[in-house]
């Protein structure tokens, strides 16, 4: 049987995966409580993979199933990617122990170390950075402060971008005006498309969308998490 091949981005996506125990299913209300004490699940019983709602079914299923059928192969367990129509759902199904194996962000793999007591497995090697931009015939925007009352492109809240971006403006009655999107791409072409005055994207993904660099310009850049 011929093995799957993983995709550049698939391979990357495994650099970043969080184990979680092994949860069977617990009633909502004793899991919302006490979510660290979900019951085992019997061994062979089908694992579930999941991530947060980053783009679209079909871009998501692209890149998360091959990382599931891997896992199916080398732990000889049924996995299966399920996919988070959104953050509601996701933060729900994550914090009631639903999901057996989850790659995620920093922000909540911390949490669920600490509440759920999860464990990472891998992690990507560098660094991760955010970046405000801007197009780059902007001149009216030098700092990402003049951004308050500015349409931006974003993913929803609790995104780790976007929560790094809001966490820049501490007065609450001058913020960005946040345009939702799914997806980096779509957040980047959005920008370019002119639908919005800035977005906040990874650092690596604005460097692979914008090579010759001609095209943004960067007014904020996060530190390293």
């Amino acid at each position: 049987m011929k093995s799957p091949t993983l995709t550049n981005g698939a391979k990357l996506l495994l650099l970043s995966l969080t184990l979680l125990p092994w949860n069977a299913e617990a009633t909502e209300a004793q899991a919302a409580i006490h979510p660290q004490n979900a019951a085992p699940v019997i061994a062979g019983n089908t694992l579930i993979f999941s991530a947060p709602p980053r783009g679209a079914l079909a871009k998501e299923t692209e890149n998360y199933q091959p990382v599931a059928d891997f896992l199916t192969r080398v732990t000889g367990r049924k996995v299966v990617y399920q996919h988070s129509k959104d953050w509601l759902s996701y933060a729900r199904d994550m914090t009631q122990g639903k999901f057996d194996i989850v790659f995620d962000g920093p922000h909540f793999n911390g949490w669920r170390m600490e509440n759920l007591d999860h464990t990472p497995l891998v992690k990507l090697p560098e660094d991760f950075v955010f970046v405000v931009i801007v197009k780059a015939d902007n001149k009216s925007i030098q700092n990402i402060k003049q951004l308050a009352g500015r349409r931006i492109c974003a993913h929803a809240p609790p995104n780790l971008g976007t929560l790094t971006l809001l966490n820049q403006f501490d007065n609450p009655v001058r913020q960005p005006l946040i345009t939702t999107v799914k997806g980096w791409d779509k957040s980047y072409n959005s920008l370019v498309a002119g639908q919005c005055v800035a977005t906040v994207l990874p650092i690596k993904n604005m460097e692979k969308m914008d090579k010759g660099k001609n095209q943004t310009r960067v007014v904020f850049k996060s530190p390293a998490m």
